[in-house]
């Protein structure tokens, strides 16, 4: 091939690449200077997620923000889950306890990655306010304030003040939509 092909070819991927990327996605989770944060996590924060998906399902949306895997292909994860088909632009919901049976919202956090020795995952309390909700084909952007985490075994508060906000565009199909869930976040 002559290299005018090959310069061709490279222009043309490239101007593909950056219209497929939406630059203004973000999220991020981060914690105080003197919060409570177990010594494997504290270098899993700011967390800043660069796999972002949202995935509705049966009257549930679900956002799961992931890390980039480690060498051993592991991975920190946040799931947030909303049960309510009513929320909407400018909601405020409370993250429930995992055995809340009227739950609005719950979330969950799993360091596998930064924590491989600690395979629980730990729930996601605080408040989520919601900007823009449109799980169509639409932009899903919110933060999350006052935020802890706590082991759903004990309901011991494991990392305080939790902060954090996201941008992400739901997109169709594989790999967007096809994640797993995390097993007790699906129990409502």
């Amino acid at each position: 091939m002559a290299p005018s092909a090959l310069r061709l070819f490279a222009i043309i991927g490239c101007a593909f690449a950056m219209a497929c990327a939406d630059s203004a996605e973000y999220a991020r989770l981060s914690v105080d200077g003197n919060a409570l944060v177990p010594d494997c996590a504290a270098d899993a924060f700011p967390f800043e997620p660069t796999f972002l998906s949202a995935k509705t399902h049966q009257g549930r949306t679900g956002i799961f923000l992931q890390s980039p895997r480690d060498v051993y292909h592991r991975t920190d994860v946040a799931l947030i889950q909303f049960y309510d088909d009513a929320i909407s632009d400018g909601t405020s919901v409370e993250l429930a306890a995992g055995t809340d049976p009227g739950a609005t919202a719950r979330a969950k956090l799993a360091f596998f990655s930064s924590c491989p020795d600690e395979l629980e995952t730990l729930e996601l309390r605080g408040t989520i306010e919601i900007d823009q909700f449109d799980p169509g084909d639409g932009y899903i952007t919110g933060r999350l304030l006052d935020g802890y985490a706590v082991d759903a075994r004990t309901a011991q508060t494991v990392i305080d003040s939790i902060s954090g906000s996201w941008h992400l565009r739901v997109r169709r199909g594989v790999p967007h939509q096809d994640f797993f869930a995390l097993p007790e976040a699906d129990s409502n």
